[in-house]
């Protein structure tokens, strides 16, 4: 028997199962997600990392690759309660501070929109790169504009500069860095959470409740009718400074 999900997981399951469809508000940000989530499949090998996993929805596809010998998983205590039932953790712990793990024991770490959640990100670089094999890698990826969330555990946002920084700090070396997004996706998915964010707090005030169960229809057609206009108005973007995110593979140097 399940324990019952809470608003937080619905709202993934719903993101999971039309995430890649316009019907979703958080359309252009899902879509952006998957990136990440491909590449981790593409280079896990060996003894793999999993830091901040969620849900991790590329579980299965990790563990039916032959290359990925172990998958281990690491949260925060808070992160891990909203999970722990459904998806069990091989440690709990607090990137910033010092990993469980020897040095050097690790081929493939994952850091998946994990990174604007870490109050210290060199110190967590650092770690990840003591953890990981001469040769291993980290497929990572963050966000650059996008609104307050999960708070209070929500503390940057990123270019594609500081990443470049940060990386080179920790002693790693960039293999690649895709930048994703651009100013009409990126408004899109700005215009659609303060929507729903909207609603979510009418939803909660007695007051309010009459008028969001009105308005909810029509504030999900008009998320819609945005996510058209930023497929169509984001061909028309070659500046391309709004970034939403941004997904980095880098490695540790034999």
């Amino acid at each position: 028997h399940l324990p019952p999900m809470n608003v937080k997981e619905i709202g993934e399951r719903f993101g999971d199962r039309f995430g890649s469809t316009i019907a979703h508000p958080q359309f252009f940000a899902k879509r952006e997600a998957q990136i990440g989530r491909r590449l981790a499949v593409h280079y896990a090998t060996g003894i793999v990392l999993d830091i901040g996993p969620g849900r991790a929805p590329y579980r299965e596809a990790l563990l039916t690759k032959k290359s990925v010998k172990q998958y281990l998983t690491l949260d925060h205590p808070q992160a891990a309660k909203f999970y722990r039932a459904q998806f069990p953790l091989d440690y709990t712990g607090d990137v910033s501070e010092k990993l469980p793990l020897r040095s050097a024991s690790i081929d493939t770490v994952i850091l998946l929109m994990v990174l604007e959640h870490v109050p210290n990100p060199q110190q967590a670089l650092a770690q990840i790169a003591r953890v990981l094999r001469p040769g291993g890698v980290l497929i990572a990826s963050t966000i650059q504009t996008y609104p307050l969330h999960d708070a209070p555990y929500d503390y940057f946002r990123y270019t594609e500069f500081a990443l470049r920084v940060l990386v080179k700090k920790a002693g790693l070396k960039m293999r690649s860095i895709q930048s994703r997004g651009n100013f009409a996706t990126t408004i899109t998915v700005l215009v659609n959470v303060q929507i729903f964010q909207t609603l979510k707090y009418l939803f909660r005030s007695p007051l309010g409740l009459p008028l969001a169960i009105l308005v909810a229809p029509l504030a999900w057609l008009l998320s819609i009718a945005f996510n058209l206009a930023g497929l169509i108005f984001g061909l028309f973007d070659p500046i391309k400074h709004l970034r939403h995110s941004h997904v980095i593979v880098a490695y540790k140097a034999r």
